[in-house]
């Protein structure tokens, strides 16, 4: 416990109070457009999904429907482990995901950082996300479990 006290006051003392200035509603916003952008993907992978399950009489199924169902997994995960650390809802909302010393997250931290969020919003009905009232640099627990914050995108960063 007191590790993560620690880690959060040198995570807000490296990043500045500008960096998390209206983060929680730029987090909201991103979000939003996230989820517009993966149904939209989703929606068309599910067409070719659904021929591939009606041409092979019902056998795959399954696997299309599962590789449908990975596509917001797979979007966040790319999308944030790469150099520009952040999804195209967060690029418009200004926000990147970064680790605590600052550097691009891993593959796996991303995917596992999507992955407890859902959980943790899921499990909670919603009210984890209070969390980041309490926390000094607004950050989300899942944030916190992958070592993984929100910042401000500076313009023109990563790009």
């Amino acid at each position: 416990m007191e590790e993560t006290a620690r880690l959060q006051t040198i995570s807000v003392e490296n990043a500045g109070p500008d960096a998390v200035r209206a983060v929680r509603i730029r987090r909201v916003f991103a979000w939003v457009i996230d989820v517009a952008i993966c149904s939209l993907l989703a929606f068309a992978a599910a067409i070719p999904a659904t021929m591939v399950g009606i041409a092979s009489f019902g056998v795959l199924w399954a696997p299309a429907w599962l590789a449908v169902g990975l596509i917001p997994l797979a979007y966040n995960a790319l999308l944030v482990s790469g150099t520009r650390r952040s999804t195209w809802g967060q690029r418009l909302a200004g926000v990147r995901i970064e680790t605590l010393d600052g550097q691009q997250a891993g593959l796996l931290q991303a995917a596992v950082h999507f992955v407890l969020f859902y959980l943790s919003v899921g499990v909670t009905g919603g009210l984890i996300l209070v969390w980041t009232f309490f926390a000094a640099d607004k950050a989300l627990f899942h944030d916190m479990l992958t070592s993984l914050r929100a910042r401000r995108a500076e313009p023109g960063a990563g790009a």
